[in-house]
């Protein structure tokens, strides 16, 4: 695997950690994923988020996952264009085999701002889809005081290049 590892993109390789993105919770986008997907008082209403455990409306975990798939993506797609806009080629991503360990450790306010960090520790072969390697990675999300609010791992098929 080393010969596949040492071609691909530095943001990829194991041992690389990169910011995906930003982004700030709403009162109303807490209410509205809430209220669709997650339909717990602490989610859906402000009087009732206040008497209950955690103290004020929060995000619904889902949510703040849901989010980071969204900047995964984007992330994934500017980092695929630059690299073709100057001929380099480019690795497909293929769909993942799952998420481990997800753990939300503190809740997201009405207006926080996460910031989602990825990590990349490891490729390996698959055993089932020949041409194709999974990629382990972990993801940090952490609010503007710097207080780690959620994290898991991750793996996601990829052909790498050549």
């Amino acid at each position: 695997m080393s010969d596949q590892t040492d071609i691909l993109p530095e943001y990829i390789r194991p041992g690389a950690e990169f910011d995906i993105g930003t982004y700030t919770f709403t009162k109303d986008e807490i209410i509205r994923f809430a209220s669709a997907w997650d339909p717990q008082p602490f989610h859906v209403d402000r009087e009732e988020a206040k008497s209950s455990l955690l103290g004020g409306l929060c995000a619904s975990g889902w949510h703040t996952v849901s989010v980071w798939m969204k900047l995964q993506r984007k992330a994934i797609a500017a980092k695929a264009n630059a690299l073709a806009d100057t001929g380099q080629p480019v690795p497909e991503f293929g769909p993942s085999p799952g998420m481990q360990n997800i753990k939300w450790i503190k809740p997201v306010f009405v207006d926080d701002t996460i910031t989602y960090t990825n990590s990349i520790h490891g490729l390996r072969e698959s055993g089932s889809r020949p041409g194709w390697s999974i990629m382990q990675s972990s993801v940090s999300a952490k609010n503007q005081r710097g207080d780690t609010v959620m994290t898991f791992n991750s793996a996601v098929f990829i052909k790498p290049l050549g």
